[in-house]
This record gives C-alpha cells, sequence and structure tokens, in this order.
C-alpha cells in the first residue's frame, strides 16, 4: 500500500510512528496519524488544519489529556490500530475512486475525518472543530485536484498492470490445460 503514498505522505506514517515511540506505544492510532499530518504544515492538508487553530502542540497536549501513556516499548514493531487502517483504506478508496494515482497527505487527513471513529475525532471535538464543515473543506479540495493521465511508471497503473499480467497468465495455464485434456480424451 505504502508504494503509493507520496514522499510527504509516507513522512507523515513515519512521524505517526515515531511519535507513537515517545509516547511508548507499540500502535498508530488516528491521533498518532493526525500528530503526524500537523508535523509539516507546508501542504494543503497542514494549511486546512492550521487556518482551524490546530498546532502540533495544541493537539499534543489534548491527546495527553485523552490518552495514557504506555511502557517503553522500544525496539517493538510499531503497528496500527483498526481506526489507523480503515484511515489509510479511505485515502486509498478515496484516491482511487477521483483517479488519482497516489496517495497525499490530504487523502489521508480525508480518511481521518471520514472513518467517524478514533481518538482524533475525540481531539477534534475536544478542541471545537466542526467535523461536518472540515469535511466539506476536505471534499472539495479534493475535487479540484485533477486526475494524473495514465502511465505505466506510476505505482497505481504499475498494479493495475501487474494484476493484468497476473490474470493473462492464469487464462494461458488454463487453456493449456483445457488443450492439453482436449487432446488426451478425443485422441
Amino acid at each position: 500500500m505504502f508504494e503509493c503514498f507520496t514522499e510527504k505522505a509516507l513522512n507523515t506514517v513515519i512521524a505517526a510512528q515515531e511519535y507513537a515511540r515517545s509516547l511508548g506505544r507499540n500502535r498508530v492510532g488516528t491521533e498518532l496519524l493526525l500528530l503526524g499530518i500537523l508535523s509539516d504544515n507546508s501542504d494543503i492538508a497542514g494549511k486546512i488544519l492550521r487556518d482551524r487553530g490546530l498546532t502540533l502542540d495544541k493537539v499534543k497536549l489534548e491527546i495527553e489529556n485523552i490518552t495514557v501513556q504506555g511502557a517503553d516499548n522500544s525496539g517493538v514493531e510499531i503497528l496500527f490500530t483498526d481506526n489507523a487502517r480503515k484511515v489509510l483504506q479511505a485515502a486509498w478508496d478515496i484516491s482511487a475512486r477521483l483517479g488519482h494515482n497516489y496517495i497525499g497527505r490530504i487523502h489521508l487527513l480525508y480518511g481521518l475525518v471520514n472513518i467517524n471513529a478514533g481518538i482524533a475525532l475525540k481531539v477534534f471535538n475536544n478542541l471545537g472543530i466542526d467535523v461536518k464543515e472540515l469535511k466539506n473543506q476536505i471534499n472539495e479540495t479534493l475535487s479540484k485536484i485533477q486526475p494524473m493521465p495514465f502511465s505505466i511508471k506510476t505505482p497505481t497503473s504499475y498494479l493495475i498492470f501487474r494484476k493484468s499480467h497476473f490474470i493473462m497468465g492464469l487464462f494461458v495455464i488454463v487453456l493449456v490445460f483445457l488443450l492439453l485434456g482436449f487432446y488426451l480424451f478425443h485422441f
């Protein structure tokens, strides 16, 4: 899945994993993905959050008020909570639905506000963020992004290309077995 992420989106996920480590957790939740998005304000996803008064420090403080710090889990593999996986899946789905051949930070933010679950939603509510209005702005922003032209080098189209070759290979194998069976039973 991560092969379709832009460099900034991948850095967002890595930042979320680093926040998990710093909090002694072995799982990335929606709140840590939110921190990951807030860790870089140089794009539209960061601007949307910043325009609503959300800062890294403000959100960190709210997360500390809501959650409990874990034990030291250094060296442990950092996994994703079910809700965080839903965020990643929603980001993938909206990207594909809109014909985008990548997953950017705006897609991650879309996933974050559209799964309607997780600690990030509690953070938004506690900080007085109108989630419905936030969803509308993200949807409007996404609708303005033009799909990229099809190219065999783009990640999504490359996966489709690979899948079609796999299916074609299966078709050839089935055809060979059918012809072999026909030959053996008729002669």
